[in-house]
Formats: C-alpha cells, sequence, structure tokens
C-alpha cells in the first residue's frame, strides 16, 4: 500500500514535472508516521478522543466514495489519504478544548476551527495534498472555513472528505455529542446537501453505501 500510495502522491503533486524525489517523499512519509506515533501515544495518555482514529477509519469509504467520482485509483488514493489525516492540525490545540465537554465559548470555537491550516502547514511539504485538509471545512454555500470557497471553488477531494468525515462524526460513538443512528444520519446529510455538502456528493455516497457493496452501510 505504501508504495501505491507514494505513486499516488508523486503523480499528483508533480504533474507532468518532477519536484519531489522519491527518496525525498519516502522520508517524509516515515517522519510522519513517527510524529503520528507520538501524537498517538501522547493522546492515549490524557485519554482525548481519537482524532486520528477517527482519520483511520473514514480511510476505505473515502477510498471508494473518490473512486466512485473519479474512476482513478490513484486520485481516490490521494484523496484517501489527506481524509486519514484530515484532522492532524489539531495535535496543535490546548488539549482542554479537545476533551472538552461543554460548549465552547467563541475564543475556543475560533481555536478550534484553525485545525484545518495547522494541518495544512503540517503538510506543507506536499502542496496539493495540504489544500485537501485545508479546506475539508469549507461549505458548498461559502459558509465554511478557513476561506470561504464555495462550490467548484472548493477542491473535489475536500468536498468528499467533508462528507465522510462528516458521516463518521455523526454515527461513531463521542464523549461530547449524541450518536446517530444510520438513518438519522442520512437525513442529516440530505437535509445539509448544498449548503454544507455537494449535493451531487452526498447522492454518491448515499447510493453506494445503501448497496452495501462498497464496504460500509447506510
Amino acid at each position: 500500500m505504501k508504495t501505491l500510495l507514494m505513486e499516488a502522491i508523486l503523480k499528483i503533486e508533480n504533474g507532468n514535472s518532477k519536484f519531489i524525489t522519491e527518496h525525498d517523499l519516502s522520508c517524509f512519509l516515515t517522519n510522519l508516521e513517527r510524529k503520528i506515533e507520538d501524537i498517538k501515544e501522547e493522546l492515549n495518555k490524557n485519554e482525548i478522543y481519537n482524532f486520528l482514529e477517527h482519520g483511520e477509519r473514514i480511510f476505505e469509504p473515502t477510498l471508494n466514495l473518490a473512486f466512485e467520482i473519479t474512476r482513478s485509483y490513484t486520485e481516490a488514493l490521494f484523496i484517501a489519504y489527506a481524509a486519514q489525516l484530515h484532522d492532524i492540525g489539531k495535535y496543535r490545540l490546548p488539549k482542554q478544548t479537545l476533551c472538552k465537554v461543554d460548549e465552547l465559548t467563541k475564543e475556543e470555537i475560533n481555536e478550534f476551527r484553525k485545525h484545518a491550516e495547522y494541518g495544512e502547514q503540517f503538510l506543507s511539504f506536499l502542496p496539493k495534498f495540504s489544500k485537501l485538509v485545508r479546506h475539508h471545512h469549507e461549505w458548498y454555500n461559502g459558509e465554511g472555513y478557513p476561506d470561504k470557497l464555495k462550490g467548484d471553488e472548493i477542491p473535489l477531494g475536500s468536498k468528499i472528505i467533508a462528507v465522510t468525515e462528516c458521516w463518521d462524526a455523526m454515527t461513531f460513538p463521542r464523549p461530547y455529542c449524541i450518536t446517530k443512528t444510520p438513518e438519522q444520519a442520512k437525513k442529516e446529510l440530505k437535509k445539509y446537501a448544498g449548503i454544507q455538502f455537494d449535493p451531487k456528493i452526498v447522492d454518491i455516497f448515499l447510493k453506494i453505501g445503501s448497496t452495501g457493496n462498497k464496504g460500509y452501510s447506510i
């Protein structure tokens, strides 16, 4: 998988020209893996909701959805790996904000929203890849963050991640919110299609999920 991932990243990041070498990318990914393990260990010590495991859970559904849309395994793998790391910027947030059960203050919300930018900075070695992380909280109607992009201004990969990560956030038990049933989550996606989410992506996600052919069910 790592070899296929490296090939996908090199192909998309470099396009028709080579800027990132295979050696440099291999070193970057190795260092990234070590850093992630360090973050996970710290998270476990502090009993904080593990946002990295959240990313790992959405890898496969993102891969399936991205392939259904792009029909390119290379591009789908690129997007799925960005989905796996989409919340990595949260490692820079204060621990009391990350694990707070009560409603966040306005100041805490503003700080929390910086995680998308922190994630982009953390992955800045890969500009196209890091952009998917930066924009995964943009809304289809332009009311998201950090740049208030709308519609097709938002990278396709970011729009795909927005759907799969929201599904997991709604249906996986977390300490600070009520878990939704699959039917309730399905209604939420439909409700916010065209507002928060690209309606075409929501339609495809619900279609392939409901068939049960892609490794997850709705």
